[in-house]
């Protein structure tokens, strides 16, 4: 589903996993425990985002933006993280 826009949408424990959402609209989304393990989300726009304890384990999120996303918790091991916006983002307790 690219170019998807889920601004402020509430995914909360949603199984996306292997999800193709490139260049989604995530800003102020709620995707606490979301599980997202081998996502695509190539250029996905995150900012303001609330992704306390999301599965991003081998996600591609090349270029994505998370600028001011809230991240305790989440666990990005293995994740594609090239070029990807962190700036002003809660990293406390994220596994990286």
């Amino acid at each position: 589903m690219p170019a998807a826009f889920f601004a402020g949408a509430f995914f909360a424990g949603a199984f996306l996993a292997g999800a193709f959402f490139a260049g989604a609209f995530f800003a102020g989304a709620f995707l606490v425990g979301a599980f997202l393990v081998g996502a695509f989300l190539a250029g996905a726009f995150f900012v303001g985002a609330f992704l306390a304890g999301a599965f991003f384990v081998g996600a591609f999120l090349a270029g994505a933006f998370f600028a001011g996303a809230f991240f305790v918790g989440a666990f990005l091991v293995g994740a594609f993280l090239v070029g990807a916006f962190f700036t002003g983002a809660f990293l406390a307790g994220a596994f990286l």
